[in-house]
């Protein structure tokens, strides 16, 4: 069971991630755009509390980099 949660997890947050960066680099500006990124924060946060509850702290840290810059390369 905590295999397929993780999984999910690392979907949602690469999904979180990837759309953060469209997000930068997309036609919106000023307050939208700075709204819109404020509300994937906190969505990324929720995701990276809930798979440092599965995994622990130090690998969701981990985790949550790879997935970050692996984001920034193919975004």
């Amino acid at each position: 069971m905590a295999g397929s949660q993780v999984a999910v997890l690392r979907q949602q947050i690469e999904s979180i991630c990837f759309s953060m960066n469209r997000g930068l680099s997309g036609l919106a500006s000023g307050t939208a755009r700075h709204t819109f990124i404020v509300h994937k924060h906190m969505e990324l946060q929720s995701a990276q509390e809930q798979l440092a509850h599965v995994i622990g702290d130090e690998k969701s840290i981990v985790t949550m980099c790879e997935i970050y810059e692996r984001s920034v390369v193919d975004g």
